[in-house]
């Protein structure tokens, strides 16, 4: 049994599509920002780990978005 609010439903839907929007243009600032620093003294090291730690807050926010939408779908925003 599936309780309808739509009301609800989309301000789920409403947190969902924003939240990754925000998540691809943090990667775009953070890579067209940095990038043209790179030269031969870079710790690549450094910015490996910090790459690493870029890639997996997107994906958390990624994974945030999908359970928003669940969260939707469940509400009755497949209807």
């Amino acid at each position: 049994m599936t309780a309808t609010n739509p009301i609800l439903s989309h301000l789920f839907l409403f947190l969902g599509r924003p939240a990754f929007i925000f998540g691809g243009s943090l990667f775009g600032v953070v890579f067209f920002r940095h990038l043209p620093e790179i030269h031969q003294g870079a710790d690549l090291w450094l910015m490996f780990r910090r790459g690493l730690q870029l890639v997996a807050s997107l994906f958390a926010l990624f994974c945030v978005t999908l359970e928003l939408e669940r969260l939707w779908r469940a509400l009755g925003g497949s209807q």
